[in-house]
């Protein structure tokens, strides 16, 4: 009987222990992503856990998403810094210092949130951002320009 209620405790811790460590859920993310006049906090797009990255990084890709949540998942990935929430940052990037438009709201949250993942990896992406201070939308200026701060 001790050995069946050891394994039960044991069985239970584990279940608990996967599924806290669990990456978030799609749904999980874009709610706090969805509201117009609430921006998630940094402490609250950590809170989701590992994993949240490549769910931001889903989220800002998908094109039959609303802009402002694509936005916001590009700016969130400054929060959880990763290789990967970096090369999806300068593919925006590639849209270049020009973009016009609600692009230019995108590429004005890669190029802040690349500027927070570079120092976060202790990469200098300054030379890769400087050309955006001179884009012909302010949202790329004022996104390069944070950034680089």
């Amino acid at each position: 009987m001790k050995r069946v209620f050891l394994s039960f405790v044991c069985l239970a811790l584990f279940v608990f222990s996967s599924s806290a460590s669990a990456a978030p859920t799609r749904q999980q993310v874009e709610s706090l992503l969805g509201g117009y006049e609430f921006v998630p906090t940094a402490a609250q797009i950590r809170a989701l856990g590992p994993g949240t990255d490549a769910v931001l990084i889903a989220i800002a890709n998908d094109t039959q998403v609303s802009a402002i949540r694509r936005i916001r998942a590009l700016g969130a990935l400054a929060y959880v810094p990763s290789a990967a929430g970096e090369a999806a940052c300068r593919a925006v990037l590639a849209l270049g210092p020009d973009t016009v438009g609600i692009d230019a709201y995108r590429v004005g949250a890669a190029a802040n949130s690349l500027g927070i993942i570079g120092a976060a990896l202790h990469r200098d992406v300054h030379t890769e951002l400087a050309p955006f201070l001179q884009g012909h939308s302010p949202m790329v200026r004022i996104g390069a320009a944070r950034g680089l701060a």
